[in-house]
């Protein structure tokens, strides 16, 4: 019943599911970060403190220039 009245065209409802949105989308990106494959371990972590203490605006950084840094698993040959 709450979930209705939250949704029925309110600036309130609007304003939730727009936090959680951000929220899902902060989670999902600190989880890609934590098993994304670095050059080194100093800048997964420092990747991480950014996304993790600057919220949308370290995920909007790792977007642009934090991708370029991450590898992918298949890329690399095990030895």
């Amino acid at each position: 019943m709450y979930i209705l009245q939250l949704f029925s065209s309110s600036v309130e409802g609007l304003t939730l599911v727009l936090l959680i949105f951000a929220f899902l989308v902060w989670v999902i990106y600190l989880v890609a970060i934590a098993n994304g494959i670095f050059h080194d371990n100093t800048t997964k972590l420092c990747w991480f403190l950014i996304v993790l203490f600057l919220n949308v605006i370290g995920v909007l950084l790792f977007l642009f220039w934090g991708k370029k840094e991450v590898g992918s698993k298949k890329s690399q040959s095990p030895s």
